[in-house]
Protein backbone atom coordinates (compact mmCIF):
# COMPACT_ATOMS: atom_id res chain seq x y z
CA UNK A 1 0.00 0.00 0.00
CA UNK A 2 0.82 3.46 -0.57
CA UNK A 3 0.20 6.44 1.46
CA UNK A 4 -0.97 9.62 -0.11
CA UNK A 5 -0.74 13.44 0.88
CA UNK A 6 -5.14 12.44 2.15
CA UNK A 7 -5.13 9.98 4.32
CA UNK A 8 -5.84 7.62 1.95
CA UNK A 9 -3.63 4.49 1.43
CA UNK A 10 -3.91 3.16 -2.18
CA UNK A 11 -5.27 -0.61 -2.43
CA UNK A 12 -3.17 -3.15 -5.27
CA UNK A 13 -7.06 -4.04 -6.09
CA UNK A 14 -7.83 0.15 -7.55
CA UNK A 15 -10.04 0.73 -3.86
CA UNK A 16 -8.47 2.04 -0.98
CA UNK A 17 -8.64 2.10 3.11
CA UNK A 18 -8.04 5.13 5.26
CA UNK A 19 -6.30 5.40 8.29
CA UNK A 20 -8.05 3.84 10.53
CA UNK A 21 -7.48 0.83 8.49
CA UNK A 22 -11.24 0.16 7.74
CA UNK A 23 -11.36 -1.72 4.33
CA UNK A 24 -14.91 0.64 3.57
CA UNK A 25 -15.51 -0.76 0.05
CA UNK A 26 -15.40 -4.19 1.52
CA UNK A 27 -17.86 -3.63 3.83
CA UNK A 28 -19.88 -1.59 1.83
CA UNK A 29 -19.85 -4.94 -0.94
CA UNK A 30 -20.84 -6.62 2.21
CA UNK A 31 -23.93 -5.35 2.91
CA UNK A 32 -25.20 -4.34 -0.91
CA UNK A 33 -28.24 -6.03 -1.19
CA UNK A 34 -27.82 -6.82 -4.45
CA UNK A 35 -26.58 -10.54 -5.13
CA UNK A 36 -22.63 -9.68 -5.96
CA UNK A 37 -19.79 -11.77 -6.69
CA UNK A 38 -16.43 -11.11 -7.80
CA UNK A 39 -15.26 -14.07 -10.12
CA UNK A 40 -11.37 -14.60 -11.86
CA UNK A 41 -11.94 -15.50 -16.00
CA UNK A 42 -11.88 -19.29 -14.44
CA UNK A 43 -14.38 -18.87 -11.96
CA UNK A 44 -12.61 -18.74 -8.92
CA UNK A 45 -14.67 -16.32 -6.28
CA UNK A 46 -12.21 -13.45 -5.58
CA UNK A 47 -15.51 -12.06 -3.26
CA UNK A 48 -18.78 -12.91 -2.36
CA UNK A 49 -21.60 -10.96 -0.73
CA UNK A 50 -23.86 -12.49 1.89
CA UNK A 51 -27.04 -12.48 -0.86
CA UNK A 52 -25.09 -14.01 -3.57
CA UNK A 53 -24.24 -16.75 -0.96
CA UNK A 54 -27.88 -17.18 -0.15
CA UNK A 55 -29.28 -16.53 -3.73
CA UNK A 56 -26.57 -19.59 -5.19
CA UNK A 57 -27.99 -21.83 -1.91
CA UNK A 58 -31.14 -21.52 -3.01
CA UNK A 59 -30.64 -21.82 -6.71
CA UNK A 60 -31.26 -25.30 -8.49
CA UNK A 61 -28.23 -24.63 -11.40
CA UNK A 62 -25.16 -23.04 -9.26
CA UNK A 63 -23.34 -24.43 -6.85
CA UNK A 64 -20.04 -22.91 -5.26
CA UNK A 65 -17.52 -25.89 -4.56
CA UNK A 66 -13.94 -25.48 -3.18
CA UNK A 67 -13.75 -21.74 -4.18
CA UNK A 68 -15.22 -21.73 -7.90
CA UNK A 69 -18.67 -20.80 -9.14
CA UNK A 70 -19.66 -23.86 -10.97
CA UNK A 71 -23.35 -25.62 -12.93
CA UNK A 72 -24.76 -28.33 -11.90
CA UNK A 73 -25.22 -29.22 -15.09
CA UNK A 74 -23.04 -29.21 -18.41
CA UNK A 75 -25.54 -27.02 -20.70
CA UNK A 76 -25.64 -24.34 -17.50
CA UNK A 77 -21.66 -24.42 -17.34
CA UNK A 78 -21.24 -23.66 -20.93
CA UNK A 79 -23.54 -20.65 -20.37
CA UNK A 80 -21.94 -19.74 -17.07
CA UNK A 81 -18.57 -19.84 -19.06
CA UNK A 82 -19.75 -17.86 -22.16
CA UNK A 83 -20.87 -14.95 -19.69
CA UNK A 84 -18.12 -14.70 -17.79
CA UNK A 85 -15.35 -15.15 -20.97
CA UNK A 86 -17.34 -12.47 -23.06
CA UNK A 87 -17.15 -9.65 -20.34
CA UNK A 88 -15.80 -6.59 -20.87
CA UNK A 89 -16.25 -3.02 -19.66
CA UNK A 90 -19.57 -2.75 -20.88
CA UNK A 91 -22.58 -4.35 -18.54
CA UNK A 92 -24.04 -7.57 -20.63
CA UNK A 93 -26.86 -9.93 -19.20
CA UNK A 94 -27.38 -13.05 -19.95
CA UNK A 95 -30.00 -15.78 -18.44
CA UNK A 96 -28.03 -19.15 -17.19
CA UNK A 97 -30.29 -22.18 -16.54
CA UNK A 98 -33.15 -20.47 -19.12
CA UNK A 99 -34.47 -23.75 -19.76
CA UNK A 100 -35.57 -24.60 -15.75
CA UNK A 101 -37.33 -23.04 -13.27
CA UNK A 102 -34.18 -22.13 -11.09
CA UNK A 103 -32.72 -19.65 -14.23
CA UNK A 104 -30.73 -16.70 -13.25
CA UNK A 105 -30.37 -13.30 -14.73
CA UNK A 106 -26.96 -12.51 -14.94
CA UNK A 107 -25.14 -8.74 -15.06
CA UNK A 108 -21.76 -9.39 -15.96
CA UNK A 109 -19.01 -6.78 -16.52
CA UNK A 110 -15.02 -6.89 -16.15
CA UNK A 111 -13.33 -5.04 -13.80
CA UNK A 112 -9.82 -3.74 -15.74
CA UNK A 113 -9.79 -5.11 -19.07
CA UNK A 114 -9.98 -8.66 -20.73
CA UNK A 115 -8.23 -10.63 -18.58
CA UNK A 116 -9.16 -9.11 -15.75
CA UNK A 117 -11.63 -10.13 -12.72
CA UNK A 118 -15.55 -9.81 -13.71
CA UNK A 119 -17.92 -8.79 -11.21
CA UNK A 120 -21.03 -10.52 -11.57
CA UNK A 121 -24.72 -9.45 -10.34
CA UNK A 122 -27.33 -12.30 -9.66
CA UNK A 123 -31.18 -11.87 -10.32
CA UNK A 124 -33.52 -14.46 -9.94
CA UNK A 125 -36.03 -14.66 -12.61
Amino acid sequence: MVNDDHGKNSSSVGGGTRRDRKDWPAQWFAQDTSARVVVGRDLTVLAINHRATATIERNANLVLRDGVLTARDRRTATELGATVASANCESRFNVVGADSRAALLIEAVALNGADSPVALTLRDL
